[in-house]
């Protein structure tokens, strides 16, 4: 859909004046924010609560705009690649009443991008491959492929005001480049170096372990459409030597190796793809873990429908 002006309503039971975008990895990137005369987003009291369909209902029009314009910088070590410089224009209002918090938020974006990381299937060589959701470069650096990856957009939320530097950083107070380094401090004690390999992109973790924020990350293809929002955590979980300080909500730390937790899987989304290899010996192929027959556009399917049969496993 060309000309989209992307609108999300989403409703909560936090109040905070600390409202920031918050994409960091190369598959959520990050972005800053000029916002202008002003950088708070004050929510305005209501008696009527606004109607969450995706259209705007009268009621907002006494909520005050928030102005702001997100480009995506240069952080260096690859993990902005392909977006580096892509600009948006994003407005927030809010209303609260006695129980929930509202934000309307909208966006100029020149198109819907629902399809994440898809899989397709190749009548030629039979095979499926499952699209990237990163740009992929030549040794040129001309593009060889395009991000299959949905739209998005989150909030972050300082806990109790325990990370200092979050006022002034906004989300860079949370993302960190990955190590281009193979030896880094483990915070053991006594302190010890271990391995870590070199890879590109980013992160989110807090810069010690009494930090924790709260994140707000709205999938337009995956929740959004059923009127939900991811709701996440991010602490410190071991610093760099942890693959993401980012977790859902309800996970709980399981063990701890070396200082570093492992943390518990929850109920939540499931990527529909298995693996397996061809003629039982071959090489590993990924392909989608349920279809649904004789549909042809089927963006997320509800754990209750895999339950019930509708989807077939294959």
């Amino acid at each position: 859909m060309r000309g989209l002006k992307k609108t999300i309503l989403a409703t909560g039971v936090i109040v905070s004046s600390a409202i920031a975008l918050t994409y960091c990895t190369k598959n959520n990137q990050v972005v800053t924010s000029d916002s202008g005369s002003s950088t708070t987003l004050t929510a305005v009291k209501t008696t009527t609560a606004p109607v969450i369909d995706g259209s705007i209902d009268a009621v907002w029009s006494k909520a005050t705009e928030l102005d702001v314009t997100a480009t995506v910088p240069n952080p260096g070590n690859g993990t902005f690649e392909g977006y580096i410089g892509l600009s948006y224009n994003v407005t927030l209002r809010s209303l609260y009443d006695a129980n929930n918090l509202y934000i309307l938020v909208q966006w100029n974006d020149p198109d819907e991008s629902l399809a994440n990381t898809p899989i397709s299937y190749n009548p030629t060589t039979k095979l499926w491959a499952r699209q990237s959701n990163n740009y992929t470069f030549d040794v040129n650096g001309n593009t060889t492929s395009i991000p299959f990856n949905e739209d998005k957009f989150g909030f972050q939320w300082n806990i109790n005001n325990s990370i200092a530097s979050f006022a002034s950083l906004s989300c860079y107070a949370t993302c960190h480049i990955n190590p281009t380094s193979d030896s880094i401090n483990n915070h053991t004690n006594p302190p010890s170096l271990v391995t870590v390999p070199a890879r590109a992109g980013g992160n989110h973790f807090t810069n010690g372990p009494e930090e924790k924020a709260d994140l707000w990350h709205i999938h337009l293809m995956q929740d959004q459409v059923y009127g939900y929002a991811d709701d996440d955590y991010i602490d410190y979980a071991g610093g760099q030597l942890n693959p993401n300080g980012r977790h859902s909500d309800g996970a709980t730390i399981s063990s701890t190796t070396n200082g570093i937790p492992s943390y518990s899987a929850v109920p939540g989304s499931v990527t529909n793809t298995q693996t397996l290899k061809i003629g039982g010996t071959g090489p590993t192929v990924t392909v989608p873990a349920w279809i649904v027959p004789g549909q042809s556009d089927a963006t997320a399917l509800i754990t209750s429908n895999i339950v019930a049969g509708t989807p077939l496993r294959r």
